[in-house]
């Protein structure tokens, strides 16, 4: 699928270079003068940050009144459970609202 943009010319003025995203909008958008891929910015950093973040296995606890108490015990066995058997998980626990 080919997206095409184009970007008005007013008044015999064009920008000595515009800047895009990426060079996918450069091969994309239709304009005469120089195009200059800068990136996203902020979507590099978050990228870059999530590849040195660690997961661990989730398990995550929906409390609910009537059987909160059985929960809260179910919460204390798995935590139990897992430091036992040297699993490196995390469990979480959720208030009913």
């Amino acid at each position: 699928m080919n997206i095409q943009y184009n970007i008005p010319q007013k008044d015999n003025f064009i920008p000595d270079e515009v800047l895009t995203f990426g060079e996918y909008w450069n091969q994309t958008t239709c304009y005469p003068g120089k195009m200059v891929a800068i990136g996203n910015p902020h979507l590099e950093e978050c990228v870059t940050t999530m590849k040195t973040i660690k997961y661990f296995p989730t398990i995550l606890i929906l409390s609910q009144g009537p059987v909160g108490e059985a929960l809260v015990k179910l919460a204390i066995e798995l935590k139990n459970l897992v430091r036992k058997k040297g699993i490196p998980a995390r469990i979480i626990y959720k208030l009913h609202p």
